[in-house]
């Protein structure tokens, strides 16, 4: 009977596989891996350094306001829609409907309104 991984079946084909793997030490400083570790680590602090915005920045203060421009923008938009909201019958209030879906609703309603009148 042959066995499964004998040399005759598999070649090592000059692979010295009696040596003890390598392996490093994690608790030592001096290994490699820590070295690359430290290293890389190192670079990506300063990538950010010399990448991270500073408040001084004017294209930073733009885009801040910018952002604080249109966060006011959409508060005021979904208010105006929630105020519509609630001017439609109770049946439609039932869940939160989109603001597609809520326009869409008002402009049928409206002329029902005015066909009541």
């Amino acid at each position: 009977m042959v066995a499964l991984f004998s040399p005759t079946v598999f070649s090592t084909k000059g692979w010295l596989l009696e040596e003890e793997p390598l392996s490093y030490d994690v608790s030592s400083k001096n290994s490699f891996p820590y070295q690359f570790y430290s290293l890389q680590t190192q670079i990506e602090v300063e990538i950010e350094r010399s990448t991270a915005p500073s408040p001084d920045d004017p294209a930073m203060v733009k885009k801040l306001s910018h952002n604080a421009s249109e966060r006011d923008r959409r508060k005021k938009v979904n208010n105006l829609v929630s105020s519509l909201r609630l001017l439609l019958p109770v049946e439609d209030q039932t869940k939160k409907m989109s603001i597609p879906a809520t326009v869409s609703r008002v402009l049928k309603y409206i002329p029902e309104l005015q066909h009541q009148m």
